[in-house]
């Protein structure tokens, strides 16, 4: 993007695992565990890396953190340029 002239943008992309919000706390902080010892595998960061993609695990506050910084900025990018599902 900075060869195409915008030097400051960020587009930081992530991803997220999301269950129902009645999932118990406990099978949450399980599957959280289990993730991350799956995303720790040195093969799994390996995979990752070859594509280009750094690998980072959080937990769910921190990625509800995420996602309310996110949610108003795209918000407003897709809005200001009309883009919408297709």
């Amino acid at each position: 993007l900075e060869e195409l002239g915008y030097p400051n943008l960020n587009v930081e992309m992530w991803y997220g695992f999301f269950a129902p919000k009645s999932t118990p706390p406990a099978v949450v902080a399980r599957l959280n565990t289990e993730l991350r010892a799956i995303l720790a595998e040195r093969d799994v960061n390996a995979a990752f890396d070859k594509v280009g993609l750094d690998v980072a695990a959080s937990s769910q506050d921190e990625l509800q953190a995420l996602m309310r910084r996110d949610y108003p900025r795209w918000g407003e990018i897709i809005k200001r340029n009309g883009i919408s599902a297709e």
